[in-house]
């Protein structure tokens, strides 16, 4: 008995968590889609950034106590000064989804909503973005906290569907960035699960970049986690490609993914370099392929190339060579039908043991100005049974990461 008595816990805390829900896997018809996957409280958050707002104002979230609201005015729940910063809708009990729609028409939305738990609605830290306009993220003003960014893209006009850019990124050095796949959960994250983060861990050690390039996510979920600070950086929708660009400084990170469905193809990255230095080139990759599907990464040089193939998994795979060549180029087979991740750099120099940090200024291309960012000015963070906590200490948080 008190064995079970150990093991019950433990399955509650792995059955009850943190989830994301296409709004086209609800049924229609005044059947009640209960939400009953985290214990109250918890925080309903709602990005339908493509669907009608007709179509929206016709399905409603019902609490226990009778309270209704539609998922149009969810979707509308942002903060004041800031059109990308969603506010959850916090239930106290129980809740359920239920609409006269039919569950056909449900079928073609393309929203999500997402269910926070309630340590998310008690951490000043956590935000949930829309990426429906450009934004502004600056943590460097908040000083060495941790923190967490949740970011949802349901934005179906872009090419390709749910892509942003991410680019304008300044991080001090003596804090740590990770960018995730999917949504954040309480427990903490599978060890090297991340797709890209600052410092890299590489195959030699982990190094801090001052300088990271412009480069694009096609997710419909992503989440950065912040170390003793973060970063500022921009977020805008729509995409850039990598293909045939150039690094823009000498010692540098980027990235790159290939989404599902895409066939396969191969990106160019030139390199910014003095060949009167050495230095090393690397990658990490990550992702899943079908069975036979690979990912190549390689430098080269004129006839001279380093390359590493390797069918990826869902961990970071390091790779490196002790030379700078003209270009770098990731490239993938059998790999239409899954998706990978690689972040990779140029190092002008050489890696020591434990975590380096480059000295001195680093010659760097300034990129241009981030068009029409969005930012936030003050807001609070919950509703409801939580209306009052915290208030004062999350609006100043708000101000000084989204201004």
């Amino acid at each position: 008995m008190k064995l079970l008595f150990l093991i019950f816990p433990a399955l509650v805390t792995v059955c009850f968590s943190q989830e994301l829900i296409d709004l086209s896997n609800f049924h229609g018809n005044n059947i009640k889609n209960q939400l009953n996957t985290v214990p109250a409280p918890f925080g309903i958050y709602i990005s339908a950034h493509s669907d009608s707002a007709n179509v929206l104002s016709s399905i409603f979230i019902v609490t226990g106590n009778g309270n209704q609201i539609s998922l149009n005015e969810l979707k509308n729940r942002k903060a004041a000064a800031n059109p990308s910063e969603l506010e959850p809708y916090t239930v106290d009990d129980n809740a359920y989804l239920t609409t006269a729609l039919t569950t056909d028409q449900l079928s073609k939305l393309n929203g999500v909503m997402y269910i926070g738990t309630f340590n998310q609605l008690l951490n000043n830290n956590f935000f949930v973005m829309d990426i429906s306009n450009s934004m502004n993220i600056k943590l460097q003003r908040l000083g060495k906290i941790d923190s967490t960014i949740l970011f949802l893209n349901t934005n179906m006009a872009l090419n390709p569907y749910k892509s942003c850019v991410i680019s304008q990124w300044k991080q001090n050095g003596d804090s740590s960035a990770y960018l995730y796949a999917n949504y954040p959960m309480d427990a903490p994250e599978t060890k090297n699960s991340q797709i890209f983060s600052n410092p890299m861990k590489t195959d030699q050690n982990d190094v801090f970049f001052p300088n990271v390039e412009k480069f694009s996510i096609i997710l419909k979920s992503f989440y950065l986690k912040t170390f003793n600070g973060g970063p500022d950086f921009t977020v805008t929708p729509g995409y850039y490609s990598i293909d045939r660009t150039t690094t823009s400084a000498y010692t540098t990170t980027g990235f790159y993914m290939k989404q599902s469905g895409k066939i396969d193809s191969t990106m160019t990255i030139n390199t910014m370099r003095d060949t009167k230095y050495s230095g090393v080139t690397g990658a990490n990759i990550i992702g899943r392929l079908p069975v036979g599907g690979k990912v190549q990464v390689g430098e080269y040089d004129g006839a001279s190339k380093n390359e590493f193939s390797i069918p990826p998994n869902g961990f970071i795979v390091p790779w490196s060579a002790p030379v700078i060549g003209q270009n770098i180029q990731i490239s993938s087979e059998n790999g239409a039908a899954g998706q990978y991740y690689v972040q990779y750099f140029v190092f002008q120099g050489q890696l020591s043991t434990g975590t380096t940090v480059l000295p001195g200024p680093q010659t760097t291309v300034k990129p241009g100005v981030p068009t029409v960012p969005g930012h936030v000015e003050t807001t609070t963070k919950s509703s409801g049974v939580l209306n009052t906590i915290g208030s004062t200490i999350i609006m100043t948080v708000y101000c000084l990461v989204f201004k």
